[in-house]
């Protein structure tokens, strides 16, 4: 997301209606979001909708010649209450 929207929900509405509609609309039973170990921003948003962390998996992805770690983060159906 470019830096002159960044601080103003956008990304958090955006991943709410997301869930909303894999639950509601796709019945899925669970959502997760993975984020760069490093991202604290990226990791706010799935904090802020009530998701649980889940675990760190090592070596996920090669971006150039880094190999990086990602931060997983889950929710159910039953724990969503939007």
């Amino acid at each position: 997301m470019g830096e002159a929207y960044t601080n103003k929900g956008i990304m958090t509405l955006t991943c709410a209606a997301m869930v909303n509609y894999a639950f509601h609309e796709l019945e899925l039973n669970k959502v997760e979001i993975k984020t760069a170990v490093k991202n604290k921003k990226s990791a706010a948003v799935p904090e802020r909708l009530g998701f649980k962390h889940e675990g760190t998996i090592r070596a996920d992805e090669v971006i150039g010649d880094t190999i990086h770690d990602r931060e997983v983060y889950g929710i159910l159906r039953a724990e969503w209450d939007r």
